[in-house]
């Protein structure tokens, strides 16, 4: 049972059953994510611009800048590179954007999943959309929730199962099982329900 149980957490997940529509998810995570990508592009672009500003500011006390020619020639290079700036700067933020989405929609599942798990609930499994990513570690998790479901399957038959023979012990009790054999009887059927109960849970660390 375990087994099976496991091959089915292992199979593919499920797409979610409606789409994300909510870009910012997880606000905090998600602004980390853009700001770190923000500074990887920014601070490389700002330093090519402060070198093409050094260079500009050389070339203003030169001669080539006299001409009106020349003069709009670099204000439109100036300009067009601001324009390059700013369009990759905004590239950068739907990027950054779009790629935290895919983390930060996972986590947030995980975390529902997680809640739903420790009320009680071992049939909860994570469901991702086919674009999301961390699916190793959900495919992991429904893998553990599946082997702890079957564990405590068996071990609620094993409870059911004891609970009945108590019963049927005391029902022989109650009949007047006073004979020495049948005594001992009882003794050994107890001896046994004993070790039995002593196997439940035996595999949590605990």
């Amino acid at each position: 049972r375990v087994l099976s149980s496991a091959a089915q957490a292992s199979a593919p997940l499920p797409a979610g059953r409606a789409r994300r529509t909510i870009l910012i998810i997880k606000r905090a995570l998600q602004t980390r994510i853009v700001l770190l990508v923000l500074v990887t592009v920014i601070l490389p672009a700002a330093i090519v611009g402060l070198g093409l500003a050094a260079a500009a500011a050389r070339l203003a006390g030169r001669a080539i800048l006299a001409h009106p020619e020349a003069r709009r020639l670099v204000g439109e290079i100036f300009m067009g590179l601001a324009w390059q700036f700013g369009l990759l700067c905004a590239a950068a933020c739907g990027a950054a954007a779009f790629i935290s989405h895919r983390i930060a929609g996972p986590l947030y599942r995980f975390e529902q999943w997680t809640a739903t798990v420790s009320g009680g609930d071992l049939t909860a499994r994570i469901r991702l959309r086919p674009a999301d990513d961390l699916k190793e570690l959900a495919l992991a998790l429904n893998q553990m929730a599946a082997e702890l479901h079957s564990r405590v399957r068996q071990d609620r038959s094993a409870a059911a199962s004891l609970a009945a023979r108590m019963t049927a012990l005391a029902q022989r009790l109650d009949a007047g099982a006073n004979a020495p054999l049948e005594v001992l009887a009882v003794a050994r059927e107890m001896d046994a329900l004993r070790a039995d109960l002593e196997k439940l849970t035996r595999d949590f660390v605990i």
